[in-house]
């Protein structure tokens, strides 16, 4: 049996310079398109918005892996085991510090904290509905 493979994940977006509104300083110290006071050759990557599949891995995996009682939290783990287990879900430029940003948006850590404050047991507890 043959099962249907993952659709593959978003390309990751090139290295975007920081692009300045007003022109060079005249002492020319600073490189072509970055930003007033920014290091010469500092870049910045473009933003590349999650999907709803790696929304949905992400919140998965946030409670099949203990994050709920573990502290600290490793994120790393979070992603060499979405990258292990849906190959192609998560795009290739994601950080461990981008799942954590992206479950701290989703209000994964707020209720994870407040579980733990109530004295829930978040391991057997269904997950909370998005505010």
């Amino acid at each position: 049996s043959l099962e249907p493979r993952p659709t593959s994940a978003p390309p990751c977006p090139p290295v975007a310079a920081l692009a300045s509104a007003s022109p060079p300083p005249a002492s020319g110290s600073e490189a072509p398109g970055s930003a007033p006071g920014s290091a010469p050759g500092s870049a910045r990557r473009a933003r590349l918005p999650f999907s709803a599949a790696e929304e949905a891995l992400i919140t998965s995996l946030f409670g099949s892996l203990g994050f709920r009682q573990r502290r600290p939290r490793p994120w790393k783990l979070m992603l060499d085991t979405a990258r292990r287990d849906a190959p192609g879900v998560i795009a290739a430029c994601r950080s461990a510090v981008d799942l954590k940003d992206k479950a701290a948006n989703l209000g994964l850590l707020q209720r994870a904290d407040a579980d733990r404050e109530n004295g829930a047991d978040a391991a057997n507890a269904p997950p909370s509905p998005p505010p």
